[in-house]
């Protein structure tokens, strides 16, 4: 399960014995239409059946926020029993800048970060752990093993914590593989367990630039994708046979996960610009890579023949759109806006059939930086500014 940080508002990847990519596959603000052999044809994004998009359910933040704090919901899981809704959640607290009263010279500084725990039947926040570090961390979630891991800001530990018991199990100390000329660049910037928390990709800046693979139990290394480009986001698919990853430079990069293969080479592009990657992921079948864009579109690509099968834009564009999800069949798919936007897309027929905002103040401060789909797919969970909406949705 791939859960992006968004709030911090790959070479070429290829190795001896892997096959040149000659060109890269373009993802353009207009697409033409396309029919592949999963039955898409055309990439418009029609507008049918377009109801609004309510909560039903608010899961409140901490009420013991000091005056001048605010938290950020950064990942969003729901417990295997769906009683629980957890949540890694990061705290601000508001500063003038020395000898500036104006309100636009103000900075929000890195308090902590905490793990909160819902009831979904009450409503209610059950229990807040602090987790330590200061600016938001590269983390990941597994549901499979009931684990949160977590890398923060200037420190070389991946600290792995116990979602049951919330309490650190173990801690990896991952140092950089080579000596770079600018240490203070090496950060390892995102992570990702696949779905059984066998394997877990890290990627990042500087020394840690590129996409690695580890050990999900052991943490041994199992070889480099990429070590040159910068990474920004990273994602296992489902069935654990691609890994994709968004580079800084605006390309994404999809690998054979087994074979090591670098097998397509997607650019976003904008009127002659590159539009930066803000998070991946895919269908559950491994089909499909969704991506999103500062473009305020979404891209879904094959990952078979890397074609662009639909490019998804909300009627009410509202800016970059920052985080997306999938429900667990693949035919449908939501996305969240920087400004609290949140549309609902049926993949079949490229459809938006629903839209809404997670802020109910519509807050434009406040970006839906973390969504995901109930197991069951009849709810939607969206992060807003300090807690979670939860919408109710049809079959």
């Amino acid at each position: 399960m791939q859960i992006t940080v968004i709030l911090l508002l790959l070479g070429s990847g290829i190795q001896a014995g892997q096959p040149e990519i000659k060109r890269p596959v373009r993802g353009l603000g207009e697409s033409g239409s396309a029919r592949t052999s999963r039955g898409f044809e055309g990439a418009d994004t029609p507008q049918v059946g377009l109801h609004g998009l309510k909560p039903n359910l608010r899961l409140s933040g901490d009420s013991r926020l000091k005056e001048g704090e605010r938290d950020c919901v950064l990942g969003i899981v729901e417990s295997p029993d769906h009683d629980e809704v957890i949540a890694l959640v990061h705290r601000q607290a508001f500063s003038d800048r020395p000898g500036k009263a104006n309100d636009a010279e103000a900075l929000w500084l890195p308090v902590s970060n905490y793990l909160m725990v819902w009831g979904l039947r009450t409503g209610r926040l059950r229990s807040v752990t602090d987790l330590g570090g200061g600016m938001p961390p590269a983390f990941t979630f597994c549901e499979a093993k009931r684990t949160l891991a977590v890398k923060h800001a200037g420190e070389n530990d991946l600290r792995f914590w116990n979602l049951d018991t919330r309490v650190v199990r173990e801690s990896w100390s991952r140092t950089p593989p080579f000596v770079s000329p600018e240490p203070s660049r090496d950060e390892i910037d995102c992570l990702d367990f696949s779905s059984q928390g066998g394997v877990l990709a890290q990627g990042g800046t500087g020394a840690f630039a590129g996409v690695a693979l580890l050990d999900g139990g052991t943490g041994k290394d199992l070889g480099r994708l990429s070590r040159t480009v910068p990474c920004s986001t990273v994602c296992i698919d489902p069935t654990q046979r691609f890994v994709a990853a968004g580079a800084r430079d605006g390309r994404i990069r999809l690998w054979d996960m087994q074979g090591r293969r670098l097998l397509h080479l997607f650019e976003v592009e904008m009127h002659g610009l590159i539009s930066e990657t803000r998070a991946l992921a895919f269908s559950s079948d491994g089909g499909l890579l969704g991506s999103a864009s500062n473009d305020g579109r979404v891209r879904i690509w094959e990952t078979k023949t890397g074609k662009l099968v639909r490019t998804l834009v909300p009627a009410e564009g509202r800016g970059a759109v920052v985080s997306i999800c999938w429900n667990a069949g693949g035919t449908r798919l939501a996305a969240g806006g920087m400004r609290g936007s949140v549309s609902l897309w049926d993949i079949r027929s490229g459809a938006e059939i629903a839209r809404g905002f997670a802020d109910a103040a519509h807050r434009a401060e406040a970006p839906v930086a973390s969504m995901v789909f109930s197991r069951a797919g009849d709810r939607l969970f969206a992060s807003d500014s300090g807690g979670i909406q939860v919408f109710s949705l049809s079959r």
